[in-house]
This record gives C-alpha cells, structure tokens and sequence, in this order.
C-alpha cells in the first residue's frame, strides 16, 4: 500500500515538471544568439592608422657582451659576467659610470608599465609621500615575540602590503 501512495504523490511532480521543461524549449521564439545582429557603419572620418608607440633605433639583436667589454670603474666588476640578452648601465649621482654594458644596444623594454607607473606616481605624489594605511586587530599583541593572535584588519592604499609581507 505505501509504494502505490508514494507512485502517486511523485506522478503529479513529474508531469508538472515535464510540462514545464515543454513549454520552456517548445514555447521559445528564435534563440537569442542565434539572431542576426545588424552593423551599420556610418561614412563619417575614420580613425587615423598611426602607430601607438613610433619606432626607434635598431629592430636587430645585440650581441651578448663578453667580460672584457664591460666598462666599470670599480675593477671587481669587470670581472663578473652579465648573463644572457642584457644590457646595463649603472651611473653614480655624479654621472660617472659605474659599469657599463651593451648601453646602447636596442632591447624590447622588461617593465614599461612599472616605469610608467612609478612616473605617474611620482608626479602626482611626490617623492616624500607615504600611503597612509590603518591595520587593527581584534586579537593580543604578544610584545616579547612581535606576534599577533587574531585577526588583521588592513585599510588603506600602500601598493607594497601584501599577503607576501604576511607571515603565516
């Protein structure tokens, strides 16, 4: 007797369940990624083609500068090697070169979002400035080890707080 109540408690859920999954597939018009998507382009001025970034210097690979072609004024250097595809150079406050490797080779730039980045910021900022940031805890403070027990609350803009200066 319960398995025949149970057969017809379920049958009314699946046929409305049925039914709904009909109308939902059956009941749609054109689907919608399917349907055309019209462009008109307008006959108005169209955009200037120039590069963003105008080329300069040499296109070619320089050379890997053996040790003797490094230039420095301090003789340790001379005898270390620079590695691989690099150039350097490396000038004290006064202008001398320090060292001085392949300076003036063309190579395809390693961080130019970094460097426009700290202009920006420098510009804007300043030199002396410091991104003021608030840390709390709601947990002990254990003075004698510099430990905190509990949670670490940061709020603030410093770029350089991270999770990888965090001890865990």
């Amino acid at each position: 007797m319960k398995l025949s109540i149970r057969k017809l408690a379920t049958w009314p859920f699946a046929a409305v369940f049925a039914i709904t999954f009909a109308a939902n597939v059956f009941g749609q018009g054109s689907q919608p990624l399917l349907q055309d998507i019209k462009v008109v382009r307008e006959n108005g001025p169209q955009p200037a083609t120039t590069p963003l970034v105008k080329k300069t210097g040499s296109v070619s690979p320089a050379a890997t500068a053996p040790v003797s072609l490094v230039k420095t004024s301090i003789p340790v250097l001379a005898e270390a090697a620079i590695p691989g595809y690099s150039g350097v150079l490396v000038e004290s406050l006064d202008g001398n070169v320090v060292v001085e490797s392949s300076s003036n080779a063309a190579f395809n730039p390693a961080s130019n979002v970094k460097v426009a980045t700290a202009f920006a910021v420098l510009k804007t900022f300043g030199p002396e400035y410091r991104f003021p940031t608030n840390v709390w805890t709601d947990g002990s403070y254990e003075e004698a080890t510099g430990t905190i027990h509990g949670n670490l609350y940061i709020s603030g803009r410093d770029p350089m707080f991270g999770f990888e200066h965090a001890v865990m």
